[in-house]
């Protein structure tokens, strides 16, 4: 399934989009997957202009903005980012369980499952074993570069 998954934008809004990307493909994505959640292409709305305002043209404020719309998840996506590019949900717990961990998740496989709802986590395997990988590695480095550097270093001696 593509970044519109069974919704439909119009030709305007793809063609805006496509210029937009200059042929990066994580950007045309993420674009979409943005001008999606904005509702941009709904009747009513100026899509051009929405998606000209509300739409970063770099991809680092693309990956940003996606990542604070996800609101309660992005510390578990800034919490992944610490980890690596591969991190498993076991590895999240232990990590929020160390003393000196500065991040509080309430339900964290709720939070996980937004993540991979995004679009910017993958899911590996089954509970017990479930294993999680950012697409790309520009997502994990968004993420990652979002946290407030004493939390990074927290975070950093959190680790079992």
């Amino acid at each position: 399934m593509g970044a519109c998954g069974d919704s439909k934008l119009p030709g305007e809004i793809v063609r805006l989009l496509a210029a937009r990307a200059d042929g990066v493909p994580l950007f045309i994505e993420e674009s979409t997957r943005m001008a999606l959640d904005l509702g941009v292409g709904a009747e009513g709305r100026d899509a051009a202009s929405t998606l000209r305002i509300a739409v970063p043209a770099t991809i680092q404020d693309l990956l940003m903005a996606r990542l604070d719309r996800l609101a309660s998840a992005k510390p578990v996506a800034q919490l992944g980012g610490t980890i690596g590019r591969e991190f498993s949900f076991a590895l999240l717990q232990a990590v929020l369980a160390h003393e000196s961990s500065p991040v509080q998740i309430g339900d964290l496989a709720a939070q996980l499952a937004r993540l991979v709802d995004s679009g910017l986590l993958i899911e590996k395997g089954e509970p017990p074993d479930t294993s999680y990988s950012f697409k790309h590695a520009l997502v994990r480095d968004a993420a990652y570069q979002s946290l407030w550097e004493r939390d990074r270093k927290k975070l950093h001696r959190a680790r079992p």
